[in-house]
């Protein structure tokens, strides 16, 4: 899949699951232009979420994540998909909340 995003310089962007399973996440960082790539996803149902640039990298609490769900991208992936989609950063502050 390869997408395209708003998100500012150095966010990383997360796939996830809607099974929830962590094994099967990926991960990638944006460029200075906010674009990302994501490649090899399985087909599927995935949440995407896009956190500005943390030296922590991406939360990996599932609990943490289902509760910002509301600030994710629900998507559809299926096989040799090529996807362009537009996402919002996640504020640091909703981290901690």
């Amino acid at each position: 899949m390869q997408t395209e995003t708003a998100a500012p310089a150095s966010a990383i962007v997360i796939a996830v699951p809607s099974s929830g399973q962590n094994i099967n996440w990926k991960e990638s960082v944006s460029d200075q232009q906010g674009h990302f790539t994501l490649q090899g996803i399985a087909p599927g149902d995935y949440r995407l979420y896009a956190f500005g640039y943390t030296e922590m990298g991406a939360p990996e609490d599932p609990d943490l994540l289902k509760r910002l769900e509301g600030s994710s991208q629900k998507i559809r992936i299926d096989a040799h998909d090529r996807k362009v989609v537009s996402i919002r950063v996640i504020a640091a502050s909703a981290l901690l909340e």
